[in-house]
């Protein structure tokens, strides 16, 4: 008499079906405020081989740990590494965030304008202030240190009340014509600084009106440069960011600045006449 057969004791593992193959359904991708990809996120779907009647769709016969572990889809995280060059950090110092849809079209076209009138500025500057220094007296020995004091002294007063006169008079046409007045303040800059780089050739007298001048000129060019350039930085801020280009239009200004110091010592020891001066 044949045994009658018991059923088969099916392992767990075969208990369960087949992993899923996973296909890509939608993708997600996360930019930065300079448009550059910050994260991507793929939406995966899983298909099963539909044996012995598993399906997504009638999930009674897959058990809890099986669909936790192999879900109908499941979403994929992906960073990219980024790569920094040389070239990348260094904008990313100088440039407001987000370059260039942040700013408007014409904001690098006057940085660079700007930065060339710095830079020259930086120059000149060192050539006029060696030449002021020479005229109240440095490396003469007659010469009185009381009296340098004094004639700073009469600088820094004569600069202040041309500051207070000029914008209590000129002050609400400051906005409306910033373009104007920034470039005003340029060539009152480039006068003074003649001036100064003057002042040794004239007597004691005429030196100290024109240093008196140059300090006048200098201030009237404070009150116009500082106002045009808010006026404009807010017509260059598109996005809101007056505050961050503000901050990095400074270090831009502070390493044109440097470089300009840096030639200008350079340059200073070949100009060994007062003429060439």
């Amino acid at each position: 008499m044949e045994e009658e057969k018991t059923d088969e004791i099916v392992p767990y593992e075969t208990q369960f079906p087949r992993p899923p193959t996973y296909e890509k359904s939608d993708e997600i991708q996360e930019f930065d405020a300079s448009g550059q990809l910050v994260t991507t996120l793929t939406v995966m779907r899983g298909s099963l081989v539909e044996d012995h009647g598993y399906s997504y769709k009638d999930p009674s016969l897959m058990s809890e740990e099986f669909l936790a572990k192999f879900p109908e889809s499941r979403v994929d995280i992906s960073i990219p590494t980024r790569s920094h060059s040389w070239l990348k950090s260094f904008m990313e110092v100088f440039l407001p965030a987000g370059y260039p849809s942040s700013v408007t079209e014409d904001y690098m076209e006057y940085q660079i304008y700007d930065s060339l009138q710095a830079f020259s500025s930086s120059i000149a500057g060192l050539i006029a202030s060696r030449a002021v220094l020479e005229g109240v007296g440095v490396g003469d020995a007659t010469a009185s240190p009381t009296t340098a004091l004094l004639l700073s002294v009469l600088q820094d007063s004569t600069g202040r009340i041309a500051t207070i006169l000029f914008a209590a008079r000129l002050g609400l046409s400051l906005e409306p014509e910033c373009k104007r007045w920034r470039l005003v303040a340029d060539v009152l800059n480039d006068a003074a600084m003649i001036f100064d780089c003057l002042s040794p050739a004239l007597p004691k007298p005429l030196r100290v009106s024109l240093l008196s001048a140059s300090a006048a000129l200098r201030a009237l060019c404070g009150v116009a440069a500082g106002s045009a350039k808010a006026s404009l930085s807010a017509h260059f801020a598109k996005s809101g960011n007056l505050g961050e280009l503000n901050a990095k239009d400074s270090s831009q200004e502070t390493i044109i600045s440097l470089l300009g110091m840096l030639t200008g010592t350079a340059l200073i020891p070949l100009l060994t006449t007062p003429l060439q001066t």
